[in-house]
Formats: C-alpha cells, structure tokens, sequence
C-alpha cells in the first residue's frame, strides 16, 4: 500500500534515465496528481488513513494512470503516448504490469514485490519498498526484470 500524509503520497522516484527528457517532471507530477484523486480511505492498525493499495489493484491502477498520462501529458497530438505493458517481474510466477513511453519504463506498482521471494531483487528491496521506479537505461538490473509477454 501506499500511505498519505497531509494529502502527499508516501513515496520517492528511482530514476535512471540514460537521455534527457523535457517531460520528465511533468511525469511526476501527474502521477503525484494521479495518486492523489485515486486515494481511498480506510482503517489500517486502527486509525483511520489514507492509501493507495497497490497489490492485487496493480492492473486497474496501470491502465487508469496511462489514460492519465496520455490526457494530460500527450494530449493525443504528439507521437509519444503511455501504453501498458504485460509481463513478469523477474521470475516471479504471477502477471505485473508497468507502463512505457518510448523507451521509458514507469513501475508506479513495484513495491508489491518487496516481500516476494525474488533473489536479485532482494538487494533492492529496501529503496523500492515506497518507490515509483522511472527509467530507460536498459543496463539498469530493475529494467531488465520487467519481461515482456
């Protein structure tokens, strides 16, 4: 899940773009933007808060950010759009989807994997467990676990 406070997302950018793109922190703050109209509230350890939950909703949540994107981003009068993206994260047996623009890939769902036993990811875990995960360096370890269907 991810938690609010005072109206702000919980979370932090991972960011490993090999170019510079003039969009780059517009992308950021329409998923802010995004996250914050999609939040939901609810009682978690017996408080009420606000959240985003992130596993289970991750295909919902991709498919509705990429609208997203491409409404207020791309306006439909530009090559660039958002699409989704189906595939596996790393080897792990169940169905992720991300999103990509060009050779951008945007995981807004990657913490749902922290807990997952996924053996190279582990070393990351820590830093993804509250991250949107933005890049296009196909070098990047994260990049290439995100596997295309």
């Amino acid at each position: 899940m991810i938690f609010f406070k005072n109206n702000e997302p919980q979370i932090d950018f991972i960011i490993d773009m090999k170019k510079n793109y003039d969009f780059l922190d517009k992308i950021k703050d329409l998923i802010l933007e995004f996250f914050v109209a999609e939040k939901q509230v609810g009682i978690f350890a017996g408080k009420k808060v606000e959240f985003i939950p992130i596993s289970g909703m991750a295909k919902q949540h991709s498919q509705n950010l990429c609208g997203y994107l491409n409404d207020f981003l791309f306006q439909k009068n530009t090559d660039s759009f958002a699409k989704i993206i189906e595939g596996r994260f790393g080897d792990f047996p169940m169905t992720h989807h991300w999103l990509t623009i060009n050779e951008i890939l945007i995981d807004p769902v990657i913490a749902q994997f922290v807990d997952k036993p996924i053996p190279i990811f582990n070393a990351y875990a820590p830093i993804l467990s509250k991250a949107i995960f933005i890049s296009d360096n196909i070098a990047n370890p994260i990049y290439q676990m995100h596997k295309q269907n």
